[in-house]
C-alpha cells in the first residue's frame, strides 16, 4: 500500500465570519458571510498547509486563500454574475483573479492593511498571476449545457500576456453532444500592449483580423478599465505626463456614489473608475476610458494658458511644456478648453448644461466612435463564441 504524503490535521465547520479568529489574508472587496478552513500536514515536513475559504449569504465563494509553507501566498478572488441570451438561454458567470504576496513583503502588505479598507488592499504588493472566467450556458428547454472559458495569465518574466478563449463540447443529458472544441490562442506585448501577430492560433474562432481591440476580449468588465485607459493614453500622446489610473475610487459626493462613472482629476493627474458604479458591458468601461483620456489632453491645454495652483498636476504641466508658442491653432483651441473649464457646471447640478460644456462634448464624441467602433469590429468574434454574453466581448 502506498504511504499518504498528506494527511488531515483539522477541517472546522463552517463558520461566521464574525467569529473567525484565522489569519488568512483577504483581498476581496466584499465581505463574507462564513469561513472555513482546511488544515493539512505533510509527512517529513515541517509547518501546515492552510486553505481558508470565504463565502457570502448564499453560499457563493468569494474567495480562498492558500498558505503553505515556504511559497508565497497565493488568493484567488471570485466574482459572480448572471446573464441571459435570447429567450432561452441562462449563462451563470465565474471570475477568478489569482494574486501572489510574497512573504518578503508581507510585514509591509500587513501595515497597508491597518491604514486601507480591505477594497484597496490588492492594488498594493500584489502580483496579478491570472484571471479565468468560465460562462455555464444552459438552454432553459433542452437543458443542453455549454461551458466556454475566457482567461488571461500575466507573465512578467518574460514581459508578456497569454490570452486564451475556449468553447468545450457540448453536453445534453449528461451526454457530449458535439464534440468540436473551438479555441483562440495570442500573447500581448506587455510594454506596447498589442497583440504579438505572429502568437496567433485559432481552431474554430473567427475575428476580425484588424481588431484593434482584441487585447481586451478577455478581460472581465473591472479588469479592463486600467489596460484600456493606458491604449488611449499611448494614440492621444498623453501616456508620458504622469498620469495615474485608480480602479478604485469612491466620491466623497453621495450624489455622485451610484451615478459617477469615472472622472479625471486635475490637481493630482489622475483617471478614477468609481468602485461603487456596476458598469453593464465592457463597451461601456471602453467608451468611458476614451473619454477621460480626452479630458487630460483638456486639462494639459488648459495648464499650459498658466494660472495654476502650485503643487498640482497641472502646474507641474506647466513647468515642463510652458505656453503655447507660435501654435496659434492649438491656443485657440488651449482657450475654449480654459473657459469651459472655468465655467464647468457638474453633472448632478444641472445635466443639460454639463452636457453642453465644450469639453464634455467633445469627450462624448470620443467616447461615443470608440464605443461603436469596438462592438462593430468584435461582431465576428461574439458570433463565433454566442455563448458568452455580448457585455463580456
Amino acid at each position: 500500500m502506498a504511504r499518504r504524503d498528506f494527511y488531515l490535521i483539522s477541517k472546522p465547520t463552517r463558520i461566521l465570519f464574525a467569529q473567525y479568529k484565522g489569519k488568512a489574508q483577504r483581498l476581496s472587496n466584499e465581505l463574507p458571510h462564513t469561513v472555513e478552513e482546511i488544515i493539512v500536514g505533510r509527512r517529513g515536513v515541517k509547518g501546515q498547509r492552510i486553505i481558508t475559504t470565504f463565502r457570502d449569504s448564499k453560499g457563493e465563494i468569494i474567495e480562498r486563500s492558500y498558505d503553505y509553507p515556504k511559497r508565497p501566498l497565493r488568493n484567488v478572488v471570485y466574482t459572480h454574475s448572471d446573464y441571459v441570451i435570447g429567450e432561452d438561454e441562462y449563462v451563470k458567470t465565474t471570475t477568478k483573479k489569482e494574486y501572489t504576496i510574497y512573504r518578503t513583503v508581507l510585514k509591509r502588505f500587513k501595515e497597508i492593511k491597518q491604514v486601507l479598507s480591505d477594497d484597496r488592499n490588492k492594488i498594493f504588493l500584489c502580483v496579478h498571476q491570472k484571471t479565468e472566467s468560465n460562462h455555464l450556458s444552459e438552454n432553459i428547454h433542452t437543458g443542453e449545457k455549454i461551458l466556454s472559458r475566457t482567461s488571461i495569465v500575466n507573465l512578467e518574466n518574460l514581459g508578456k500576456q497569454i490570452h486564451r478563449f475556449i468553447e468545450f463540447p457540448h453536453v445534453i443529458g449528461g451526454k457530449i453532444k458535439k464534440y468540436v472544441t473551438k479555441f483562440l490562442y495570442f500573447e500581448v506585448d506587455d510594454t506596447s500592449g498589442k497583440v504579438i501577430q505572429d502568437s496567433i492560433f485559432s481552431d474554430g474562432i473567427k475575428f476580425h483580423r484588424g481588431d484593434q481591440f482584441l487585447q481586451f476580449r478577455a478581460y472581465d468588465i473591472d479588469g479592463v478599465k486600467e489596460p484600456a485607459t493606458r491604449k488611449f493614453m499611448r494614440d492621444r500622446k498623453v501616456d508620458k505626463l504622469g498620469v495615474n489610473v485608480n480602479t478604485t475610487y469612491i466620491p466623497k459626493d453621495d450624489k455622485e456614489k451610484t451615478r459617477l462613472v469615472a472622472c479625471f482629476i486635475p490637481s493630482n493627474g489622475s483617471v478614477n473608475f468609481n468602485m461603487l458604479y456596476k458598469p453593464k458591458s465592457k463597451t461601456m468601461v471602453i467608451g468611458t476610458a476614451r473619454h477621460e483620456v480626452e479630458h487630460i489632453w483638456h486639462y494639459l491645454l488648459d495648464a499650459r494658458n498658466g494660472d495654476n495652483e502650485i503643487g498640482t498636476w497641472q502646474n507641474t504641466m506647466f513647468e515642463r511644456f510652458g505656453p503655447i508658442v507660435k501654435n496659434k491653432t492649438l491656443q485657440i483651441e488651449a482657450n475654449r478648453c480654459s473657459d469651459a473649464i472655468e465655467n464647468y457646471v457638474e453633472f448632478t447640478e444641472d445635466y443639460q448644461a454639463y452636457l453642453k460644456n465644450y469639453i464634455e462634448e467633445e469627450a462624448n464624441r470620443e467616447g461615443r466612435l470608440v464605443r461603436e467602433k469596438y462592438d462593430r469590429q468584435g461582431e465576428k468574434l461574439r458570433k463565433s463564441l454566442p455563448h458568452i454574453p455580448k457585455e463580456l466581448l
